[in-house]
């Protein structure tokens, strides 16, 4: 292992498809120039998943997209966790497909099911339990019986999340003008999560610009969320708030071209195929903050042997 990828952190995000069911207005992983209009191939993440745990890393966050969309998403939780004792694995999903069977003849066979035996974390993201305000973000599936989520239904997930033996809950929320003066302390007291991530609303050239003014908050009333939260339920979890320069440059994220991305200067940045130059090359054509990593927690997973 050479000196420059020992400074890389050890967790990386798998923005495994490019698709999404859900049209949320501030998203910035619509991944507009990737040239695959799913996600690679399953022996192309695998070798993803080698490469990277081969060069020290122990933390695979599998993204959308919509994760849940790449039918194989489990037999890669699965790949990633028998790589050692050491690995984490952690699934971000809007939520939609977890219960949902692959097919009529066999209901029992949900995402949810298959992921459990390897998976560490499940996280869900949530910006909202009122379904009116949902569907305002556009946290909603679109074209189906599926309607804008609520307190329940959420509830409902999580339930059966710990019914399948799920270990470790998180829970993200990007705060944004529909939602700043939400309280979602109720949420927080039911499920209990182990982390609870804020994000304030970012914005992303090439990726949210044209939509981000609808949603865009300024940093008073992101510190008025994340304040009244720390005071109504900061004993029940542990709140981790991420403000715009928090997230520029301090995560290790790949899109579904397999293709290191970078947000330096709120400006979307791509290297070249990992497969095809490999990590240390595609690494140096974007900027990473180890430091800010650090700063915002992203290293605590390991702390905790999740």
């Amino acid at each position: 292992m050479s000196a420059q990828v020992k400074k890389i952190a050890p967790t990386v995000n798998l923005h495994l498809v490019k698709p999404c069911n859900m049209k949320c207005g501030f998203c910035f992983a619509h991944f507009y120039d990737a040239q695959t209009k799913m996600h690679l191939s399953e022996l192309q993440l695998k070798q993803l998943i080698d490469i990277f745990h081969d060069n020290g890393f122990r933390k695979f966050t599998f993204v959308g997209g919509e994760p849940l969309l790449c039918a194989f998403l489990p037999e890669l939780i699965r790949y990633a966790k028998t790589k050692g004792p050491d690995v984490v694995t952690m699934v971000v999903t809007n939520g939609s497909l977890l219960d949902k069977p692959y097919n009529d003849s066999m209901p029992e066979e949900t995402p949810l099911k298959r992921m459990a035996p390897w998976l560490d974390w499940l996280t869900i993201s949530i910006d909202s339990i009122l379904p009116e305000t949902n569907a305002q973000i556009g946290r909603k599936v679109n074209g189906s019986s599926f309607a804008p989520p609520d307190l329940a239904y959420y509830l409902d997930l999580f339930n059966k999340a710990r019914l399948e033996g799920i270990p470790k809950f998180k829970i993200n929320t990007v705060v944004n003008a529909f939602n700043w003066q939400e309280d979602l302390s109720q949420l927080i007291r039911h499920v209990r999560p182990e982390r609870w991530k804020l994000f304030q609303a970012l914005r992303i050239e090439g990726e949210n610009e044209k939509t981000f003014h609808h949603f865009e908050i300024s940093p008073e009333q992101f510190d008025y969320f994340v304040d009244r939260h720390h005071e109504s339920v900061g004993s029940l979890t542990r709140i981790i708030p991420e403000a715009n320069d928090d997230m520029i440059d301090s995560y290790i994220i790949v899109d579904p071209d397999g293709c290191f991305n970078g947000n330096s200067n709120n400006i979307k940045t791509k290297s070249q195929p990992i497969l095809d130059v490999g990590l240390e090359a595609a690494f140096k054509q974007i900027n990473f903050d180890l430091e800010k990593f650090r700063r915002r927690g992203g290293s605590d997973y390991f702390n905790q042997r999740a």
